[in-house]
Parts: C-alpha cells; structure tokens; sequence
C-alpha cells in the first residue's frame, strides 16, 4: 500500500513543477493552495501510517474500497482545518520575491497613498489592511499572510484579485520584466528541484509496486472473485 500512498505525492510535486514553468506567476488563495498540498499528503496517511488507525473490522462491511473513503476523510478533515483555522494568505508561485514586493509598492500606491513597506510587512492605513511577505527559495513561492486578525475578508478578497490583475499586467507579453535573464533563471531551478522530487517518488513508488506485485494480484483476486 506505500506505492499507492506515494502516487498523489509525486502528482502534487509535478503540479509545482508545472506551476514553475508558466510564463505568469500563478496566484492561489490560502484555501486552494492548502488543499493542492493536504491532496498531496493524504495518500500517506490513509495508505501509509494513517492505515494503522482503520479497525479491522470495517474490512468486513467495505473491503478494499475502506482506502478511498479513509483518503477522502483526510480530505475533508483538511477541509474543515482550512476553512475554520487557516489565516488568510495568497500564495504566489513563479515570481521571485523582490520582484513581487516593488509590484506590490506600486499596487499599494494606487489603492492607499499611505501604504508603507516595512521589512517584511506591508501596511494600507485606510483599509486597516496589513499582510506578512515570507517566501521560500528552493520552492520559488512567496506567501502573504494577513497579520490583523480583523482584517474584514471582502477587503482581502479584492485585494487578491487586485494582485492578481497587477501580476498579469506585468507579466504579459508587451510588458515582461526587465530582468529577463535574472526572471527565468528562478523558475527553471524551481522545476528541476520539484520534478526532481517528482521523479524520485515516482521511482520508489514503481520500485515498491513491482517488488509486491504478486502479493497485490492476490488481494484483488481474492476480493473480486
């Protein structure tokens, strides 16, 4: 059951090479971005770990089909975390931080006259808006996160979608970055390292599956027939 638990890791790590490679930054609020990850490690409590909390006796009533419904309650369980204890962040892949900071200067400027950029966290006075900017070199994403607990979550709505225009604006044809060079180079580290990622647990996950072939054979002889 290892290979099957590896299958919806090595998906998730392709999807953020895919994510890399985009000519745009891709923008995903803290509720898809948390989900594309919980689907990525669910596999690994419901057929790995996770199994050991399943009774035997459900085996009786659902047979093989008990690991889909354990996988989809993992799901959901990260569902209701996300929807009740997540804060609200954006999550940007595909631009590199300093770049995203003086675009958010810019876009700051036109929504507040009196926003301010201090370190890591930007502030708009007149929308009581402030958000943290952490991001993470190897996996090439930047993180916003909303810092003033009342914060009002139709102001950080349209301020998604703000950014989510600013990006694409920059980011089209006629107005790439400057940078060009320094742009694309991010970018092609980022997905070399999560396909990489990718194609280790792909690897193991065949080598597991061939190794225990015969053993799976049986099992689904067994409950089919």
């Amino acid at each position: 059951m290892m290979s099957f638990a590896l299958i919806p890791l090595f998906i998730y790590f392709f999807v953020l090479a895919g994510l890399s490679l985009r000519e745009r930054p891709t923008v995903l609020n803290g509720m898809q971005d948390w989900m594309l990850l919980c689907g990525g490690i669910a596999g690994l409590f419901a057929f790995g770990p996770g199994k050991l909390l399943i009774p035997m006796r459900l085996y009786s009533f659902w047979g093989i089909s008990v690991w889909a419904f354990w996988f989809l309650f993992y799901f959901l369980l990260a569902y209701i975390i996300a929807r009740h204890f997540l804060p609200k962040r954006i999550v940007i892949y595909g631009c590199q931080q300093k770049m995203l900071i003086s675009i958010l200067e810019r876009q700051g400027k036109q929504l507040d006259p009196k926003s301010t950029l201090q370190g890591n966290v930007f502030y708009l006075p007149v929308s009581q808006l402030q958000c943290c900017i952490t991001g993470n070199v190897s996996g090439g994403f930047t993180v916003l996160t909303a810092t003033n607990p009342k914060q009002d979550e139709a102001v950080w709505t349209a301020f998604e979608y703000a950014l989510k225009n600013e990006l694409a604006h920059c980011f089209s044809s006629e107005n790439l970055p400057t940078e060009t060079t320094e742009y694309y180079e991010t970018p092609k580290r980022c997905f070399f390292f999560w396909f990489s990622c990718g194609i280790t647990a792909a690897l193991i996950s065949f080598a597991i599956l061939v190794y225990n072939a015969k053993e799976l054979q049986d099992c689904f002889v067994d409950y089919w027939w």
